[in-house]
């Protein structure tokens, strides 16, 4: 198995043996996050298909006469416990909810939008004012509704009219991440149509000019169209609208990373290549994700007369994303590993050469019992 031998290992694996050393504590319902992937890894094929194999729902409890709304949910629906609610990653940004409230917001909503209201024009306000709900209480309850793991269709509508309900209740935040979820998904030609009264009020936002998050992403938005120029100046917009805001105390960016990073990659596409590694050493720096691959992958995608990354640096950076879960990070490893195989095979190095292949083979392996997404469809932000 991995673990049994990293400490053998070079750098590369040094992260991951911190993972196994039982300090990361991923979530009950997160059971295929990377870090559960490199903890529970191992080189033998038959067991890595098993434990990557979807288990089983659990059987439905006995059906009983519920006593109250919240204690009731529609068919099809698996039981959650307030536990489930409760947030892996303390004090989270932007979460303020505790669980017990989260579960009964998220319990209500589900048999209310399930049938109880049909019929009743404005079910939706007339439930929120009832049960004492903001608009961004329904924005919180279903963001924290994606940390439940595998969700039934029931839930899935539900979370997206809990989206919908807080957009029409003026909270802008759930409008841009409606504007976005579409734009980073399969269809974002068809974003009018998808969402209709969600984007009139987005298009409202860019008007005003004064939200440097729906700025943003209407600088995606030309970015797809193949627009560059003024993607770019629409990102530049939003970074300046957002550091005149800072100056007046506001410091409401919340996709200031996202900006940076679609920034760089229009950079890179016209051949700006030090501005692109300028933003993304600034980010990567801080942490960021998808940064930390962009930058490890610079030098392979732009190769120039003086590499801007060393390769060990490039190794480090790709780690780290990988273990921050970007999806592309193993596969870019394992390209890096075989690059510096083969330079160790030209150079002479037969130990180096088959360590560089030993660790190619399992960043492989690990990619594929990831079950590796399209990057542009990994949600980092």
């Amino acid at each position: 198995m991995l673990c049994r031998h990293l400490s053998s290992r070079r750098v590369p694996w040094r992260a991951t043996q911190v993972l196994c050393s039982g300090r990361c504590s991923p979530s009950p319902s997160a059971a295929r996050t990377p870090q559960t992937f490199i903890c529970s890894y191992s080189s033998d094929r038959s067991r890595m298909r098993q434990r990557a194999a979807p288990k089983p729902a659990p059987s439905p409890s006995p059906r009983r006469r519920p006593e109250t709304m919240a204690e009731s949910r529609p068919l099809g629906v698996r039981p959650r416990s307030p536990d489930d609610f409760k947030l892996t990653t303390p004090h989270r940004e932007g979460f303020t909810l505790d669980h017990r409230i989260v579960h009964r917001i998220y319990s209500g909503f589900l048999n209310a939008a399930s049938g109880l209201h049909q019929g009743q024009k404005h079910w939706l306000s007339e439930f929120a004012k009832e049960n004492d709900i903001k608009p961004q209480d329904f924005y919180e309850v279903a963001l924290r509704m994606a940390d439940l793991g595998p969700l039934s269709q029931v839930e899935h509508e539900s979370q997206s009219r809990m989206l919908d309900s807080a957009s029409e209740l003026g909270h802008v935040p759930a409008t841009l991440h409606i504007i976005r979820t579409v734009l980073y998904g399969r269809s974002p030609e068809n974003l009018q149509r998808s969402c209709p009264r969600a984007y009139a009020r987005f298009r409202t936002l860019v008007a005003e000019g004064r939200n440097p998050d729906a700025l943003t992403l209407e600088g995606k938005l030309y970015a797809l169209r193949g627009e560059r120029d003024q993607a770019a100046a629409l990102f530049r917009r939003a970074k300046d609208v957002a550091t005149a805001a800072v100056v007046h105390g506001s410091t409401g960016f919340q996709w200031k990373n996202l900006c940076q990073v679609e920034l760089a990659k229009l950079q890179e596409a016209v051949g700006a290549r030090q501005d692109a590694y300028r933003e993304y050493r600034a980010l990567a720096d801080a942490g960021d994700a998808e940064a930390c691959y962009y930058l490890g992958t610079l030098d392979a995608r732009m190769p120039g007369t003086v590499r801007l990354v060393h390769e060990a640096e490039a190794r480090e950076l790709l780690t780290q994303a990988a273990m921050a879960g970007y999806p592309a990070a193993p596969t870019a490893l394992a390209d890096l590993e075989t690059g510096m195989y083969d330079q160790a095979v030209a150079d002479g190095h037969k130990d180096a050469a088959a360590g560089h292949l030993l660790d190619a083979q399992e960043w492989r392996n690990l990619a594929a019992a990831w079950k590796m997404r399209d990057p542009k469809n990994y949600e980092v932000y």
